[in-house]
């Protein structure tokens, strides 16, 4: 079993990339991250906002929003959940092991630096901020055509969406990929890229065995 890990800032289109990849490696399964974050920010909210010292009645409302636009309350935040993730990610690892031959792990924002050391390989996607900047903002207003559920408690307003692009960009550079996808372009160029990184992954696997 081969785990590869693709992670990358909001809007740099990581997720397509993880379910590209998924789609022309055989017997492979994605493990949604961020799933998990958002599980563990809302069961831990009050241990978060307590230590952060807000008060108010919409403490949720500045989780979501927060998290992704200030560094400071991201480490702080990822301090608290980090370690229930992570015990949920490996869960489902070890259940997946016997029945998939790779395991895609799928996150983002500020790295979970444990996710990536134990990747066999990773794989940075990126993308400039305006192009950034325009996925986001039409996600964040009809989040439920991309398939995340509602997200009515996320801010539309630009500024916040501004920071998150912004704060997220951390992300591209946090850590030195195996793999690097640039997506400025179309789903065309970027499928082009996932196929050389797939024949690249599965190249060296054969030559490894």
């Amino acid at each position: 079993m081969k785990i590869i890990g693709v992670f990358g800032g909001s809007g740099t289109g990581k997720s397509t990339a993880s379910k590209m990849i998924s789609s022309k490696i055989k017997n492979s399964i994605i493990i949604n991250v961020d799933k998990y974050m958002h599980e563990e920010l809302e069961n831990q909210k009050d241990l978060i906002l307590d230590t952060l010292e807000i008060e108010g009645t919409d403490r949720n409302k500045y989780i979501c929003n927060h998290t992704v636009q200030s560094l400071e309350v991201s480490i702080i935040t990822i301090g608290i959940i980090e370690e229930k993730v992570y015990s949920k990610v490996l869960k489902d690892i070890e259940s997946f092991r016997n029945k998939y031959k790779y395991i895609i792990l799928d996150w983002y924002a500020i790295p979970l630096t444990r996710l990536y050391n134990i990747c066999d390989y990773t794989v940075c996607v990126y993308a400039d901020y305006d192009k950034r900047l325009k996925r986001l903002t039409e996600r964040l207003k009809d989040s439920n055509i991309y398939g995340y559920g509602d997200r009515s408690y996320w801010s539309y307003e630009q500024d916040a969406i501004e920071k998150r692009v912004t704060i997220t960009a951390l992300n591209d550079y946090g850590y030195i990929a195996d793999f690097l996808i640039e997506n400025n372009s179309n789903i065309a160029d970027m499928e082009e890229k996932v196929n050389n990184i797939v024949k690249n992954i599965e190249d060296k696997i054969c030559n490894n065995l």
